[in-house]
């Protein structure tokens, strides 16, 4: 199943990422597959399949009490059925730390119309929120 431009953008903006600023680690994971990876290019932080990412998605807005993905810029290729989504994110914990990113996500989506692999630059060092779920 291709996806269009449109249905790439919702996926990763709207119901992604809006959706970790809603708190809602179900919707985040409503669009990846079950053979799913996430990895961090600068991180030690390796999830391998749909639960451990769960896993992991429930730890991270559970740990923040304020998420907030903004400013995105999207490169979309249909062709290829990928897209690279740049951002700002603020995070604040339940213990008042605060961390700001400028960040980039690139999602490549399976045959089924679900992202397969999200791979992950992050700009600041990662710890709290990322623990659970981690293959490494």
């Amino acid at each position: 199943m291709a996806l269009t431009r449109e249905e790439l953008i919702e996926m990763a903006v709207d119901r992604y990422f809006i959706g970790a600023n809603k708190n809602d680690a179900d919707e985040m994971c409503s669009v990846l597959s079950e053979d799913s990876v996430m990895r961090f290019t600068s991180a030690k932080y390796l999830y391998k399949g749909h639960k451990s990412i769960l896993i992991h998605l429930n730890e991270f807005t559970s740990t923040f009490k304020i998420i907030n993905f903004h400013n995105f810029v999207n490169v979309v290729d249909v062709q290829s059925q990928s897209i690279a989504v740049r951002f700002q994110v603020y995070l604040e914990a339940y213990d008042s730390e605060k961390i700001m990113m400028n960040n980039c996500n690139f999602f490549q989506a399976n045959g089924e119309g679900l992202f397969n692999d999200c791979l992950i630059y992050n700009s600041a060092p990662l710890e709290k929120g990322f623990q659970a779920g981690s293959a490494v």
